[in-house]
C-alpha cells in the first residue's frame, strides 16, 4: 500500500482538503433549489459555494496529484487514481462552467438541473 507524500501534522493533505468541496457542493445545490425561487441571497450564496468548490478542489487536486507521482504504474491503486482523477476533473469542471454560465443569467431550474449533475458525478 502506497502512503501519501502530502501530509500536515501526520495526516495526508488530500483527505483533509476534500472536505470543503464535498460539503460545499451539495450545499450549492441546495442553495439553487431555494434561488429559483427568485431570492437573490440564496443565487449569491450557491455561487460563493462554488467559488469554495473550485478553489478548495483544485488544492486537493494538487496534493492529490503529488500522491500520485508515487503509485506504482499497473497496480489497483492507480486505475482507482485515475478514475478518482478523471472524475474529479469532470466535477470541478462542470463547477466552474456553472459559475460562469451564472454571471451572466438568472436562476432557473435548467441551471438547477446542471448542480444536480454535477453533485452526480462526485455521488
Amino acid at each position: 500500500m502506497n502512503v501519501p507524500k502530502l501530509s500536515l501534522a501526520g495526516h495526508p493533505l488530500h483527505t483533509l482538503l476534500n472536505g470543503a468541496p464535498l460539503t460545499l457542493l451539495p450545499f450549492s445545490l441546495t442553495m439553487d433549489v431555494l434561488a429559483t425561487t427568485r431570492q437573490r441571497p440564496y443565487a449569491d450564496a450557491a455561487n460563493d459555494a462554488r467559488v469554495g468548490v473550485t478553489a478548495f478542489g483544485l488544492l486537493a487536486g494538487a496534493a492529490g496529484f503529488v500522491d500520485y507521482l508515487h503509485l506504482q504504474r499497473g497496480t489497483h491503486e492507480k486505475r482507482v487514481a485515475n478514475l478518482h482523477a478523471a472524475l474529479n476533473v469532470t466535477a470541478l469542471t462542470l463547477t466552474f462552467i456553472s459559475g460562469q454560465v451564472r454571471r451572466r443569467t438568472p436562476p432557473s431550474a435548467s441551471l438547477t438541473l446542471l448542480s444536480l449533475a454535477n453533485v452526480g458525478v462526485i455521488a
